[in-house]
């Protein structure tokens, strides 16, 4: 493998030279729509999570969510209480929220790396904003059909921790320590904004490639012989890029295209992976147990997906052509980490109150 591994590297590195030469219209064309794609859907849907999970660990969530959550995590996951936001930010924010509060929460000390790998092996979700808006509004022209993709996508996350969870369990009498930050607001607020900037750019750059490698490989015909087959056409652009992919599925919701749906919202697609891999930079943290996570999130969501959407009792409302704005259900979801914010600043300000009397 140490020897195949460079010459798989360099032809594609070749080939990809080639490609450029051969099409720049078409890479010119891949990397406008990438641009468009970042500026457009990804910053306003990532960055204001990429602040709040940073302002979140850095002001104790971890602490906040550690007690109430502790036993659950301890029996079911195998992991300490403390990793709670990360999963309530991954479920709710979308890719890569969750993977990017694993590494905060390492990085300040609150897991170890051991449960950080565990925890991104599961905690990294596509958020229902995504789902709800653009797979049920968009795609299949019914929030109903959103809605159950994301309740499977939810519920084939948490089994696939319940599979991947370390054998040995945390001790229940185990304390974690959670240190909330003690930086001024102000200090720890243009931290987070540097932060979220520094990550946001690495996604975007993502995204433009990608972009850029489908446009070629279309220009290039390589992507021809499946125009026929939509399903098909869909899993293989998904496996690089997630929206480009649920973009070519059909319209006509069916137990298969909802199959199809959900595994490609659970495995998230390579650009996913490389934002990922993008915001565990410097981290240490291993990933091997993230790409398995991703491929058995995928394949279980699919399982699920097709048996849910097979049942004769399921029934969808009719289609409603040019429904694409995000549906009501959305703001629900999007405010739940603002309140979890409020909630947190006036448990800090109730404890800072309650130390003052006893002092």
């Amino acid at each position: 493998m140490k020897r195949i591994k460079p010459i798989i590297l360099w032809s594609g590195l070749f080939l990809f030279a080639a490609f450029l030469l051969r099409f720049p219209k078409a890479a010119a064309d891949g990397a406008l729509q990438g641009l468009i794609l970042s500026f457009k859907t990804v910053i306003p849907a990532l960055f204001p999570y990429f602040v709040l999970s940073n302002l979140f660990i850095r002001f104790g969530a971890a602490k906040l969510f550690a007690k109430p959550l502790q036993g659950i995590l301890n029996r079911i996951f195998h992991l300490p209480g403390s990793c709670a936001p990360a999963l309530i930010l991954g479920f709710l924010g979308g890719y890569p929220i969750g993977a990017k509060t694993a590494a905060e929460l390492y990085h300040e000390g609150l897991c170890s790396k051991v449960d950080a790998a565990s925890l991104l092996s599961f905690c990294s979700c596509a958020g229902p904003g995504f789902i709800l808006g653009f797979v049920g509004s968009g795609i299949f022209r019914s929030t109903k059909a959103g809605m159950l993709l994301w309740a499977v996508h939810i519920l084939s996350a948490l089994l696939t921790g319940l599979l991947l969870r370390r054998k040995n369990t945390v001790p229940q009498n185990a304390k974690t320590a959670v240190p909330a930050s003690s930086a001024p607001f102000s200090e720890s607020f243009v931290s987070s904004l540097s932060s979220a900037v520094q990550s946001s750019l690495g996604i975007c750059g993502t995204v433009v490639f990608f972009s850029v490698l489908l446009s070629l490989l279309h220009a290039a015909g390589l992507l021809s012989p499946l125009d026929d087959s939509a399903l098909l056409s869909a899993l293989l652009c998904g496996a690089l890029e997630l929206t480009g992919g649920i973009s070519r599925l059909p319209n006509t919701l069916s137990p298969l295209s909802a199959a199809a749906a959900s595994f490609l919202l659970g495995w998230g697609g390579l650009c996913v992976h490389m934002q990922t891999l993008s915001v565990l930079t410097g981290s240490g943290i291993p990933v091997k147990r993230y790409f398995l996570g991703k491929a058995l999130h995928g394949s279980i969501g699919a399982v699920l997906a097709y048996l849910l959407f097979s049942r004769p009792g399921i029934s969808l409302p009719a289609s409603f052509p040019g429904q694409t704005h995000i549906p009501l259900p959305n703001m629900f979801f999007y405010s739940v980490p603002l309140l979890l914010f409020l909630l947190l600043c006036i448990f800090r300000k109730k404890a800072g109150k309650t130390g003052t009397q006893r002092l």
